[in-house]
């Protein structure tokens, strides 16, 4: 598969959650950024603002952070409605009673 376009991802999204929308950006001509902008934060006086996912070729990648994508891939583009419509990160654990 070609590099999708940006219309071709956006149709591939997940339904956005309520108040909040997907922007897609070009972070090089073979990566593509999906960030997640929501609600106004008004003790920060900001709109909140996080990295969904990167898209490279096929293939959907969770952030590392704001500007690069982890080594491993989370599913495939055609498979990405199907992630939760917040993150494409995955927990390591299942339980945070460890913490204390």
């Amino acid at each position: 598969m070609a590099q999708p376009s940006l219309e071709e991802v956006s149709n591939l999204l997940p339904n956005c959650p309520d108040e909040y929308t997907y922007e897609l950006s070009h972070v090089s001509p073979r990566v593509i950024r999906v960030d997640l902008t929501g609600r106004f934060m008004p003790y920060q006086n900001k709109i909140s603002h996080t990295v969904y996912a990167f898209i490279k070729g096929n293939k959907v990648y969770p952030p590392q952070n704001y500007k690069t994508p982890r080594k491993q891939s989370v599913c495939n583009l055609i498979d990405l409605y199907k992630q939760s419509p917040y993150t494409t990160i995955i927990p390591k654990v299942s339980s945070l009673l460890h913490i204390k």
